[in-house]
């Protein structure tokens, strides 16, 4: 049931939030529906030996730490006293 309300979602963000093309949009989500399915069938199977809970577990840290390879390192508050020094 999720899944289909995920999916219902998905083409109404993209049809009228996004403003893609009713045909382009369902081409996309067919396309992403026909790369998950087999995923399902992997995970699955993997949730089987290794138990639901680490799996849980596991993709939870993955989700966790997936946005720390693309952060970008803050500056400094002395790199930012040395740029504002440099424009005036």
């Amino acid at each position: 049931m999720i899944r289909y309300t995920g999916q219902f979602y998905s083409l109404f963000l993209l049809a009228k939030v996004l403003r893609v093309e009713n045909l382009t949009a369902n081409y996309m989500l067919i396309g992403a529906t026909i790369i998950t399915v087999p995923l399902y069938v992997v995970f699955v199977s993997l949730s089987d030996k290794i138990g639901r809970r680490k799996a849980y577990v596991a993709v939870a840290r993955v989700c966790v730490a997936a946005p720390q390879l693309f952060r970008r390192p803050r500056s400094t508050s002395v790199e930012m006293r040395r740029r504002t020094k440099s424009r005036q």
